[in-house]
């Protein structure tokens, strides 16, 4: 098969998620509509991989690239991959790189600038850096934002906090962290409302009101507009993150964030500017950002505009159209995945938890 002429013709790219990981589900669906033309985009979620691993191996025969959009699916199916051109996005999950390189991997995209300096200190050959969107119709929020069209404010500031109960696997999203935050923000009487988004928070709300705490959860919403509307500020607890998406979303939806150190944030979040990052599991430097928030409406505004600014130029939908397709370019030209006897492990831990289950 000639390698130029199915660069010219396009083909298929098979993407690698997690069902679980809402986040990864929206940079498949950012990355396929970034597609040059003639491109398809196909995806097999993990627990598809696990259920059928025969049926996910027929589904990558008719693809030309396989992607994974996170290092640890590379190092769980990397089979998947065999005879095809292999991609991987790279997070801020360092401990993965060295298993990378034995596994051969050798094209990699970066979610950003930082994440790919991190991957070329350890010794990945990192070409490509392209950061995933917010969505296209979170740029309109942050518009509008921008020429001052909002509606009407609410009586007391609205902290928002977005994500699903099931993602802080080993405390990652840091919710005792959240918890402490908003209860030391209610002890120094500072008027705001708190408003959870997203899957199983019910729990987390009762605890919450406990404590006293004016807490609403909206639940899940297809269409975060109405999350991201109804809120003035947006918190980001976690303690290890690769993104979060969150981030992503406020810039372009034109908030002021409040952050811990983690993934994205020293490159969305410019202290003072459209926020302020505090380090990871520090509750009072978190509660101290979002009372200055909280009691400064003009503060609030100014720092959502500036946010706006950061998001729209920087991290809104399709601002990597031509890094995409150069990606996909380099991937399509490239050498086919062939990593010898190192796949053999993760082909017998497949085929062990199909036969088990």
């Amino acid at each position: 098969m000639n390698p130029r002429k199915e660069a010219e013709d396009g083909h298929q790219v098979l993407y690698i998620i997690d069902r679980h990981d809402w986040a990864l589900g929206i940079v498949a669906r950012e990355l396929v509509d970034s597609l040059p033309e003639g491109w398809r985009g196909d995806a097999v979620s993990v627990s598809e991989i696990n259920a059928a691993p025969l049926r996910a191996w027929r589904r990558s025969r008719s693809s030309d690239v396989v992607h994974f959009l996170a290092p640890y699916m590379a190092l769980a199916y990397p089979w998947l991959a065999l005879g095809r051109r292999a991609v991987v996005s790279l997070t801020n999950a360092t401990t993965f790189y060295k298993q990378l390189i034995q596994l051969r991997f050798e094209i990699f995209v970066a979610i950003s600038e930082i994440t790919a300096r991190q991957a070329r200190q350890r010794g990945l050959k990192v070409n490509h850096v392209c950061r995933h969107g917010g969505a296209r119709k979170l740029m309109d929020v942050g518009r509008e934002r921008l020429a001052d069209i909002r509606g009407g404010k609410p009586p007391v500031p609205v902290i928002g906090y977005i994500g699903k109960k099931s993602s802080d696997s080993f405390g990652s999203k840091g919710l005792d962290i959240l918890v402490a935050t908003v209860t030391r923000l209610a002890a120094d009487h500072v008027p705001f409302k708190l408003l959870l988004c997203g899957e199983g928070w019910k729990t987390l709300c009762e605890d919450l009101r406990s404590k006293g705490i004016d807490v609403d959860n909206m639940g899940f919403v297809s269409d975060t507009r109405l999350f991201y509307n109804s809120i003035d500020i947006v918190l980001v607890t976690s303690r290890f993150d690769g993104g979060p998406l969150a981030l992503v979303e406020g810039a372009v939806s034109g908030l002021p964030i409040v952050t811990t150190r983690v993934g994205l944030a020293p490159e969305i979040v410019i202290p003072g500017e459209n926020g302020f990052i505090c380090e990871v599991e520090n509750a009072d430097c978190l509660a101290k950002a979002l009372s200055r928030l909280c009691k400064d409406e003009n503060e609030r505004y100014k720092m959502g505009c500036r946010s706006a600014e950061i998001g729209l130029a920087h991290w809104g939908w399709a601002h990597d159209y031509s890094r995409v397709k150069d990606l996909y370019a380099e991937a399509s030209l490239s050498p086919a995945y062939s990593p010898g006897i190192s796949v053999l492990p993760s082909v017998a831990r497949s085929l062990w938890a199909w036969f088990g289950s």
